[in-house]
Formats: structure tokens, C-alpha cells, sequence
């Protein structure tokens, strides 16, 4: 195998990647977990954790791509996490929280001491 190889989007599965090399050779990279996901036009996509801005209003960060959708607003307080599941939203809240800032790093988004001792 030679060259830089170019990916088979067609052959993708949700546990799976296979690649053609310049020489006609093919690899199949196959993983233990799910590594795409369907889009809404039936599609293998990328799943990606990373958090980026979101559009949502009321919301600031959002998980990249995915079969859901995750969405967490600056500072804690009523519905900070909302959760797009099949068409269908859920929104968490906590009782008694402190409304303390969202921290967030690469994948992770969490809130600092919501209450005495205790982070989201």
C-alpha cells in the first residue's frame, strides 16, 4: 500500500470505514462502538462529541454530530440541558442549584459546585 488513501463514503456502516489506496488495494477500519450515525437524508456521517457554539436560543454550546442533539445553556439554571431525541426534546433541570457558569473543554461541558460540594 502506497499514496495517501481516499475514504469509500459508500461503504461506510455505523462501525466502520473502509479506504481505497492509489494501487486498488482496499482497508476496512472496523471499531467496537458506533463511529457514524444516520443523518435525516439516511446518510453515514461522522458522529462528533466535540462541543461547538450553538444556534439554539437560550442555549450556548452544542455537541457537533450525532443521532441526537445535547445542548447546555452559559449558567446553570431551569432547562440547562436539553437533550433532541427522535424529533423529541427533554430539558433537565436542578433543584436548589447555584446558577454558576458553564465550563467547557473539547468534549466536556460541565458546572462547577451547582451545589455545595457538588459538580454537573
Amino acid at each position: 500500500m502506497s499514496g495517501q488513501p481516499t475514504e469509500l463514503i459508500g461503504r461506510r456502516t455505523e462501525k466502520s470505514k473502509t479506504f481505497e489506496y492509489p494501487d486498488g488495494s482496499f482497508i476496512a477500519s472496523i471499531f467496537t462502538g458506533p463511529i457514524h450515525y444516520r443523518d435525516d437524508a439516511g446518510r453515514w456521517q461522522d458522529i462528533s462529541s466535540k462541543l461547538i457554539p450553538s444556534t439554539e436560543p437560550g442555549y450556548s454550546w452544542r455537541n457537533e454530530a450525532s443521532a441526537f442533539g445535547a445542548s447546555f445553556k452559559a449558567d446553570l439554571g431551569d432547562d440547562f440541558l436539553r437533550l433532541d431525541i427522535a424529533g423529541t426534546a427533554f430539558a433537565w433541570s436542578l433543584l436548589g442549584a447555584l446558577p454558576v457558569r458553564v465550563a467547557t473543554s473539547g468534549v466536556r461541558a460541565s458546572y462547577p459546585n451547582a451545589l455545595r460540594g457538588v459538580s454537573i
